[in-house]
């Protein structure tokens, strides 16, 4: 597990839980998510977590490139930063066919997970162009 993931995975646990990891496992039904009962909703901490941690990852992937690169190269986007997104999209998935070909090994040192993360991150950019949240697109 990368380090970046292990943070998350911690603090996906806090954020379920409310607690740090010293807490009782007599305690795992009364978790909750939403606001309901997890194990009302079909929902096993380990899977709360799970998904919590992932986003962790992915939100430290995405705010890293923001920093890097700035919110210009989806703004620029042609003929507009939406289209502009589904054409990356669409290059990262055959990435990942690509990868997948050969058995999931990386292939130009790029892992499937990373390319599975960073389309992800590609459809949470979407969602904020589309809302007028990504810096730059005007409201």
């Amino acid at each position: 597990m990368s380090e970046v993931a292990a943070r998350g995975l911690a603090k996906a646990h806090v954020r379920v839980t409310g607690s740090g990891f010293s807490e009782d496992q007599d305690r795992q039904e009364e978790r909750f998510h939403r606001g309901l009962p997890a194990a009302d909703q079909g929902l096993t901490p380990d899977f709360l977590m799970s998904v919590a941690a992932v986003f962790d990852e992915a939100e430290d992937i995405l705010i890293g490139r923001q920093k890097d690169y700035g919110p210009g190269n989806i703004n620029g986007g042609y003929p507009t930063p939406l289209i502009a997104l589904v054409t990356r999209m669409n290059d990262k998935l055959e990435r990942i066919k690509h990868i997948l070909s050969h058995e999931g090994e990386a292939v130009y040192g790029e892992r499937l997970r990373d390319s599975w993360l960073d389309l992800a991150n590609y459809a949470l950019i979407g969602v904020m162009v589309q809302d007028k949240t990504w810096p730059g697109v005007k409201r």
